[in-house]
């Protein structure tokens, strides 16, 4: 039954960006660490959805959020994935 209310989240994700937007600038490594792996996570099955927030993150981020962003897309840059290193390159 549990795994049906997380379906939801697992099909639309938006619901919960707004939260993660609250959240990616909190001084707190164990409040960054969960925004990271939510986006970890999200990254998995809604790449795109994932990736147009972690893009607007980019933009002038505090360093609370450049660790968000490098921990979220560890295992993009384990994929290869190059929109994932052009990411974490532009936050240098």
């Amino acid at each position: 039954m549990a795994f049906k209310q997380l379906k939801l989240w697992f099909d639309d994700p938006q619901p919960i960006f707004p939260i993660l937007q609250n959240l990616k600038d909190d001084p707190s490594k164990y409040v960054q660490k969960s925004v990271a792996n939510n986006l970890n996570d999200i990254l998995k099955d809604n790449y795109s959805n994932a990736i147009q927030l972690i893009e607007v993150w980019t933009t002038q981020p505090t360093s609370a959020r450049k660790w968000i962003i490098k921990h979220a897309l560890r295992n993009q840059i384990k994929l290869k994935n190059k929109k994932a290193e052009t990411l974490l390159e532009s936050l240098k």
